[in-house]
């Protein structure tokens, strides 16, 4: 973890592939990194940096998805609003 560009803390437990971990181990993170993704728009979302109706294109131009907002690019079924848990509540199955 870091704190202003620094390193803050770092620690690891058990092994990675037969070694035990250190500061600069990396690891394979997969799907999580769809998690990193959104706490950083939503982030620079409460900082009014963008909104998430804004044009992918007009943060990243280099993206293929350019015209996609960023609210429905993230979409996936399990987070559509019909499948969404609503305040307190559960699912519907």
């Amino acid at each position: 973890m870091t704190r202003d560009g620094a390193p803050a803390w770092f620690a690891g437990r058990g092994t990675v592939d037969g070694v035990t971990p250190v500061g600069d181990t990396q690891y394979r993170i997969g799907s999580l990194t769809k998690m990193f993704v959104a706490v950083a728009v939503l982030r620079l979302r409460d900082e009014g940096a963008l909104r998430l109706t804004d044009p992918l294109g007009q943060h990243l131009p280099t993206a293929a998805a350019g015209a996609c907002a960023s609210a429905s690019c993230s979409r996936t079924p399990e987070a559509s609003p019909r499948t969404r848990p609503a305040r307190g509540g559960s699912a519907p199955r």
